[in-house]
C-alpha cells in the first residue's frame, strides 16, 4: 500500500496523458484493494460470529444430552421394577399356585410400560442452526443421526406398547364383566382377582409383553444411554 501511494505521488508530479492513465489505474487498484480488504475483514467477522454461535449450540446440545442420560437411567430403573413384577407372575409363582394377592402391582403389568422422553431438542438445535465446517460440526451431525435413529426406535416402541395395551383392554372389555370396575375404580375382587391370580390367559399375556417389549427395549435403551454418553464426551473434549 505504501509503494502504491509513493507511485501515485510520482505520477501526479509528472505530466501527460500516459502518466494520467497510469495514475487512474493506480487509483482503481487502490479502491479494489480496499474493497477486498474490507470484504476479507467482514467475512472473517461473520465466520467468527458463526463459530461463536456454533459453540453456544454445542453447549446447549451437551447439556440436553446429560438430561437425556439421566432420563434413560430413570426409565431403566422403572423397567427393573416392572421386571420384578413380571418375575413374580411368571417365574417365582409355580403354574399350579396363585399369584400373591398382596402384589397388587402384579395385576397392573399390562397397563403400560415406562417410556423415556428422548428429546427432539437435540436434533432440532443442530438441524436448524448454521454450523462452521470442522470437527465440532462433524460431531454435531453424528449426534443428530444418533438421535434421529433413537427417536424412530422410540416411535416404534410407543406404537407396540399402545397396540398391546389396546388389545388387552379390548379383550377384558369384551370378555369379563369386572372390567368396568377394574378400569374406572381399580376395584378387583371375585372374578377379577381370580383372573389375575390364576388365569393362564393373564400369564400368557404377561409373557408376551415381556418378550416383545420389556426385554428387547431394555437392551435397546441401555445401549442408547451408553452411545449418548460416549458422543457427549467426544463433543465435550472438542469444546
Amino acid at each position: 500500500m505504501k509503494l502504491l501511494n509513493r507511485f501515485r505521488k510520482n505520477v501526479i508530479a509528472g505530466s501527460g496523458l500516459k502518466k494520467y492513465l497510469i495514475y487512474a489505474v493506480g487509483e482503481i487498484i487502490l479502491v479494489v484493494f480496499g474493497i477486498l480488504i474490507a470484504l476479507g475483514i467482514n467475512q472473517a467477522s461473520e465466520e467468527g460470529d458463526k463459530r461463536k454461535e456454533m459453540y453456544r449450540i454445542a453447549e446447549l446440545v451437551q447439556s440436553q444430552m446429560k438430561d437425556d442420560e439421566k432420563n434413560i437411567e430413570k426409565t431403566l430403573k422403572e423397567l427393573d421394577l416392572l421386571e420384578k413384577m413380571i418375575d413374580t407372575v411368571l417365574y417365582k409363582t409355580p403354574l399350579n399356585k396363585s399369584i400373591d394377592g398382596n402384589c397388587k402391582s402384579c395385576f397392573q403389568v399390562l397397563l403400560g410400560s415406562p417410556v423415556p422422553n428422548t428429546s427432539v431438542r437435540v436434533p432440532n438445535l443442530i438441524r436448524q442452526n448454521p454450523l462452521v465446517k470442522g470437527n465440532i460440526e462433524k460431531q454435531l451431525h453424528k449426534i443428530e443421526l444418533l438421535y434421529n435413529d433413537a427417536l424412530q426406535q422410540q416411535e416404534l416402541y410407543d406404537q407396540v406398547v399402545y397396540d398391546q395395551l389396546t388389545e388387552n383392554i379390548n379383550h377384558w372389555k369384551n370378555n369379563f364383566d369386572w372390567f368396568a370396575g377394574y378400569l374406572s375404580r381399580g376395584s378387583c375382587e371375585g372374578g377379577c382377582l381370580d383372573y389375575f391370580q390364576n388365569s393362564p390367559d393373564y400369564r400368557n399375556r404377561v409373557a408376551y409383553f415381556e418378550f416383545t417389549i420389556v426385554i428387547a427395549y431394555y437392551a435397546e435403551l441401555y445401549t442408547l444411554g451408553k452411545k449418548i454418553k460416549k458422543e457427549r464426551e467426544v463433543l465435550e473434549a472438542l469444546l
